[in-house]
């Protein structure tokens, strides 16, 4: 729950979207000591938001299968594992348009300014009301493309490329 995966604004959102049949569940484990944010704290207490903290791989892949959508707005990312993991359980995505994202998940997802809470709230509200589910056709686009064992394969292949094998990198 540290400060970069802005999860004020994404509560401030989904709040201002006003639909009230559903509840935004929050999955990560927190660290209070090194992320108190007391603003964060204050919606604890707002029964339309749940801070699940650590949940399993099975808890997780039910909960993915089983949400109307899947949001990820960081501000900042390196990758971004988890909405891929989403897309290919078929839950529609909404990330943010900045960093690694938009490269990342493609065509699979919508994006929305993480500093705009206003385009955070109408794209959530959009989704909710319009969404479906991502298809077996683009789930094994996106499968293809994140392949583990390819992925590893040309980690490999580009280290050797770089490592001539007498010590020196060229």
């Amino acid at each position: 729950l540290e400060p970069r995966k802005n999860l004020v604004n994404l509560i401030k959102a989904f709040l201002k979207a006003g639909e009230d049949n559903y509840k935004l569940l929050i999955v990560g484990a927190s660290n209070s000591t090194v992320f108190n944010n007391p603003e964060l704290e204050e919606f604890r207490k707002n029964n339309s938001i749940i801070f699940l903290g650590y949940v399993n791989d099975l808890i997780l892949a039910g909960l993915y299968k089983n949400a109307k959508l899947f949001t990820y707005i960081s501000y900042y990312e390196g990758f971004g594992i988890p909405p891929l993991e989403a897309l290919v359980s078929g839950c529609p995505v909404l990330a943010s348009n900045v960093s690694s994202m938009p490269e990342i998940l493609g065509e699979f997802a919508e994006y929305c300014n993480p500093c705009d809470v206003d385009d955070i709230s109408e794209k959530i509200k959009t989704m909710i009301q319009n969404s479906k589910r991502v298809s077996k056709e683009e789930i094994k686009k996106i499968s293809s493309k994140y392949d583990w064992k390819k992925s590893s394969l040309l980690f490999l292949r580009t280290i050797q490329e770089i490592y001539s094998g007498d010590g020196k990198i060229r």
